[in-house]
């Protein structure tokens, strides 16, 4: 029998230029190891995605290896012969070795403010290879509402949607993806939030936890009366509209920041001149 490696872009295989690899008396083991190492420079990284192991290179079909248990710590295999031969009767035939690489790649996601570039959180990775499904939502600050969002890259976009709410969701480019999100801080009027929390949330319930479902900015005169009202959301599970529930929201001490309580749906809010006042309510 025999073992045959085919060269393909994204990686090496051990002995791929050679035809066959390593020649194997039946019956007998292998004795030259088959390492499987893809491509890592500064500019591009890619990951193996899929191993086959056929009985010879026109076979339609072949053993898909799980390749979880087996992939080291820099991405790198070192073929186990249990994939080759069988430990106790030694090879039977020759194999032929497929590999599949793909370039990983990821979306970076800011959130800045507009006009200084002031970074106003951390911002997000999102790692994963091209073809790979991603969303990302805005995040929650406070005194800050999201103006506008901005998707960049050097390639041609495809696949790539952006919401009414700010939510883009796509797939992901062979090039990296930046999406920046642009936050502006108004000097007056109210900010409205209606956002959506995980109350199993381990880190907590703080002022920055959450989904955003709407914001929006209201212009006001001193001592306009606005009335702030509740919205009402649902979402469709299993052929079924469910629809959120109000909940009580994290506690603030900020005399500017009035978080309705779960039994509230109605704020009545007498604004004073040249603030900003933020009125949230949660589901």
């Amino acid at each position: 029998g025999g073992k045959v490696s085919e060269k393909v872009k994204g990686g090496t295989i051990t002995g791929e230029d050679e035809n066959p690899y390593e020649t194997v008396l039946e019956g007998k083991m292998p004795q030259k190891v088959i390492k499987i190492s893809p491509t890592k420079t500064d500019n591009e990284e890619y990951e193996i995605a899929k191993v086959i192991i056929k009985d010879n290179k026109d076979s339609k079909e072949g053993q898909e290896i799980d390749i979880s248990t087996i992939v080291d710590k820099d991405g790198n295999i070192e073929l186990p012969m249990k994939y080759l031969a069988d430990t106790v009767g030694g090879m039977k035939g020759n194999k032929h070795i497929e590999v599949e690489f793909r370039k990983k790649s990821k979306v970076i996601v800011k959130y800045l403010e507009k006009g200084t570039g002031k970074v106003l959180f951390k911002t997000d990775e999102i790692i994963g290879h091209e073809g790979m499904s991603f969303e990302t939502n805005r995040r929650l600050i406070t005194n800050y509402y999201v103006s506008n969002v901005e998707v960049s890259t050097d390639v041609k976009l495809k696949n790539i949607n952006t919401d009414e709410k700010m939510n883009v969701t796509g797939s992901m480019c062979a090039d990296e993806l930046a999406i920046i999100y642009w936050y502006e801080k108004p000097t007056k009027g109210i900010i409205v939030k209606h956002i959506e929390i995980d109350e199993k949330d381990n880190d907590g319930l703080t002022l920055n936890s959450g989904l955003i479902l709407d914001e929006e900015l209201i212009t006001c005169e001193p001592n306009d009366i606005k009335s702030i009202e509740r919205k009402t959301y649902s979402i469709k599970k299993d052929d079924k509209q469910i629809s959120y529930i109000s909940v009580d929201g994290p506690k603030s001490s900020d005399e500017n920041i009035i978080i309705a309580n779960s039994k509230e749906d109605v704020k009545e809010i007498t604004y004073t001149e040249n603030s900003v006042i933020e009125v949230r309510y949660y589901y």
